[in-house]
């Protein structure tokens, strides 16, 4: 069965190169795709991304619920 979600990531880039955050949004929900945390990309129907300050090896964490139909 298919669920429709929510996603927030929070994303702290390794360096202060300059970065796309839809190039990084396109790579990250593809690879969750592949692991198993969602059937379908196309389930996800709110999504928030957010650039924090560089960290040394940087750092993606990501949360995941799901949206109950009302």
């Amino acid at each position: 069965m298919l669920f429709r979600s929510a996603v927030q990531i929070d994303y702290f880039p390794p360096d202060r190169r300059a970065r796309d955050l839809d190039n990084l949004q396109k790579g990250l929900l593809d690879a969750l795709q592949h692991g198993g945390a969602f059937e379908n990309d196309a389930q996800i129907k709110e999504l928030h991304t957010r650039m924090g300050k560089p960290i040394h090896g940087g750092k993606c964490l990501v949360w995941m619920r799901e949206i109950r139909e009302s």
